[in-house]
This record gives structure tokens, C-alpha cells and sequence, in this order.
């Protein structure tokens, strides 16, 4: 059966991984705050989660030039 567990690292070590978005969206959110005092908007966590989920693929977003 295939992990389809999503996994988030911060710079500071923080690791957060949930099965369903929008709980990792919320602890994205929850570390931000409570570690960074900065807001991150469920936008910006989505973000997070991409770059991190093509980071793990090994996938670069970036257009070809």
C-alpha cells in the first residue's frame, strides 16, 4: 500500500506530515505562528506543500528556458 503521506520541513527542524491537506495546511499555519510569529495564509502553506512535494520528487518547477 503506497504512503500518500505528505511531509514538510522547516528550516529550523520543525517536520510536520499528515495524510490529508488540509491538516498539513494547519500545521504549517500553527508552526509559523507559533515558532516564527509570522502569518502564513492557507496560499502561502500550499506553496509550502508543492515546492515540498516536487523537492521530494525530484521535479524542478521552474519554466525551461
Amino acid at each position: 500500500m503506497p504512503d500518500n503521506k505528505s511531509v514538510v520541513r522547516c528550516e529550523c527542524g520543525y517536520e510536520a506530515a499528515a495524510d490529508v491537506e488540509d491538516a498539513l495546511v494547519a500545521a504549517i499555519r500553527r508552526h509559523a505562528w507559533d515558532a516564527h510569529r509570522t502569518v502564513c495564509t492557507v496560499e502561502e502553506a500550499l506553496a509550502v506543500i508543492l515546492r515540498s512535494d516536487l523537492d521530494a520528487s525530484g521535479r524542478d518547477p521552474s519554466p525551461s528556458e
